[in-house]
């Protein structure tokens, strides 16, 4: 596919992607609104710590064979998904094991995650095998409709007094449709069984796998450490609340752009011109997406959060303000870990995730016996540093792209900050 073509089905790809995220967006928010008045900040604490657990989990369901299903073009799909599949059921085995011969908290929640754990990596790597082929239109839609699915699912076991467990289960009912509706749609992609020679991948699989698990660890590290260091569940339930509104664009947008971004790099891997122009491109989008939205969170926060929710939410208005700041930062990194992954840095990726996790570790540590504010601004003082730093590391590995490239791509971005400042300091 030349050049051209996939500069359009990736924009085309990206369209369509953003399209279903709007409505995913809609969804989710207007389940988390309606979830927030149904249930008590404990009960949302419950499935907050119940989800920091499932997610390490999940991550390693597909054994990292999504990801290389489509960076290398000769891995055989129908291989990925039996490596996917028999990866996801056995680590669900391994947790339900554990949930029987020891006294867990949270036993029946993180029973009920368990058997979304076992469907999760057939369903990664079904996608994958789409987006391998661009497919994105496809993807899209499913997931505008599997995201509306489980919005309403979650919102009727609430109503039903389900508590916690409506949002766990909800969960895991749609990993099973995501993943029933992925197969489904990769039938095409997947083709006869592959007679040529076999990709290695457990390697850089079970590299994928750290990576993951380690991104994971310091991603949840800030609610774990709350809940685990400060005043319990019920404040867990405050600063989860506080951080899927701060975060939610930056969490919504990150698997648009690895869907779309991944397969166009990994094209373009040969041709040193060519992927700097795609990868300014990407860095110019994700700024302009984050940055902005995110202060403007910062100044609407109390505003929206007193229209929308009920009084017992109000103690999570300077956190989400804290954190919007921290959605901000996020904005300025152009995921660079996509571009050394595309390179075949798979290696340097893990290390990356390694030494993040250790960072954010020891910030997090002293930040959260401060309270919820010290431990958001921590997380923004980290997220502008690792921009700095991964900035620099991209040039290493790629240097076709210059510093002052990535600065041209965040000046619309760092030109709309600076507008809505000044609009926010005259306000």
């Amino acid at each position: 596919m030349a050049n051209d073509d996939l500069k359009r089905a990736a924009i085309r790809g990206g369209a369509f992607t953003l399209a279903a995220q709007g409505v995913q967006i809609a969804a989710q928010v207007g389940a988390l609104i309606v979830l927030a008045q149904l249930l008590r900040p404990s009960q949302f604490g419950l499935a907050v710590m119940a989800t920091v657990i499932l997610s390490i989990a999940t991550v390693a369901a597909d054994f990292g064979v999504s990801v290389l299903v489509v960076q290398r073009r000769e891995l055989s799909p129908r291989r990925a998904l039996r490596i996917g599949l028999g990866t996801g059921v056995l680590i669900a085995l391994f947790l339900l094991l554990f949930l029987v011969l020891f006294e867990v908290p949270m036993r029946g929640l993180l029973t009920l995650g368990a058997f979304g754990i076992a469907v999760a990596g057939v369903g990664a790597t079904a996608r994958g095998c789409l987006e391998r082929e661009l497919k994105f239109a496809r993807i899209a839609g499913l997931e505008a409709l599997l995201a509306v699915a489980v919005a309403l699912i979650k919102v009727d076991l609430a109503q039903r007094g389900a508590g916690a467990a409506a949002i766990v289960c909800g969960d895991a009912i749609g990993a099973g449709l995501y993943a029933t509706a992925m197969l489904l749609a990769a039938q095409g992609s997947i083709g006869p069984k592959d007679p040529g020679p076999r990709s290695p991948v457990y390697r850089d699989g079970g590299r994928i796998v750290g990576m993951r698990m380690f991104d994971t660890g310091f991603g949840q590290m800030d609610r774990f450490l709350i809940g685990s260091l400060h005043s319990g569940i019920a404040m867990l339930g405050i600063y989860g609340f506080a951080y899927q509104h701060a975060m939610f664009l930056a969490a919504r947008l990150g698997p648009v752009t690895e869907r779309v971004a991944l397969p166009l790099l990994s094209r373009l891997r040969e041709q040193p011109a060519a992927l700097a122009d795609a990868y300014r491109a990407l860095t110019r989008v994700h700024s302009l997406a984050l940055t902005g939205p995110a202060l403007l969170l910062y100044a609407l926060a109390p505003t929206l959060v007193d229209w929308l929710y009920p009084e017992r939410w109000s103690d999570a208005v300077p956190a989400m303000q804290a954190l919007c700041l921290a959605a901000a930062a996020h904005g300025l990194n152009s995921r660079p870990g996509l571009l050394w992954i595309a390179l075949g840095h798979i290696r340097m990726r893990f290390l990356w995730s390694v030494v993040n996790l250790g960072v954010t570790a020891v910030i997090l540590w002293f930040a959260v016996p401060h309270g919820l504010e010290a431990t958001a601004y921590a997380l923004a003082a980290r997220s502008t540093a690792a921009t700095v730093v991964a900035q620099w590391l991209t040039h290493r590995v790629a240097p076709s792209i210059r510093h002052a490239d990535y600065l041209r791509a965040i000046a619309p971005a760092a030109a709309l900050t600076t507008l809505l400042l000044l609009l926010l300091a005259a306000v």
